[in-house]
């Protein structure tokens, strides 16, 4: 064991535990968006990205990316539409101030809890961690399993 830990190999550790979680993320929305019955086109589908953010040595954050009108579709919808004219055709016509109202579904939120990937974090990142336990109390006989 070193007097010091190795933080290039813990960096890349975490780096291959943030792309698997965000893997299981991603792959969770996408499926959460098949069982609401949102993908028309795979526009929506295609546009869904995640990926670990990486500190100097540390996984920070997975983040997620998509096109947007699936965030709107997440949050929903209760606004007030000004009226306008609209031009289909070369023809005019005008629409006026309307109510609009776009029920909430949170294919996101749903995806990211049913994906399993905190509890991976968690337990990964523990793992890693723990390992660093045993170098910064250099001395003392400290036994993990």
């Amino acid at each position: 064991m070193s007097a010091k830990p190795n933080y290039s190999e813990i960096k890349k550790l975490e780096r291959k535990v943030g792309r698997t979680a965000s893997k299981m993320i991603e792959s969770s929305i996408s499926k959460q968006l098949q069982t609401l019955g949102l993908i028309d086109t795979s526009e929506l589908k295609d546009s869904i990205k995640t990926k670990p953010i990486m500190g100097r040595v540390r996984l920070f954050r997975i983040s997620t990316t998509m096109a947007r009108h699936g965030f709107i579709l997440q949050q929903g919808v209760n606004d007030q539409r000004t009226g306008h004219t609209r031009e289909l055709n070369k023809t005019y016509y005008s629409v006026r101030e309307h109510t609009m109202i776009l029920q909430q579904k949170p294919f996101i939120t749903e995806g990211i809890e049913k994906s399993g990937a905190f509890k991976y974090l968690v337990d990964e990142m523990g793992k890693i961690r723990m390992k660093e336990v045993p170098i910064i109390f250099n001395g003392t006989d400290i036994k993990l399993k």
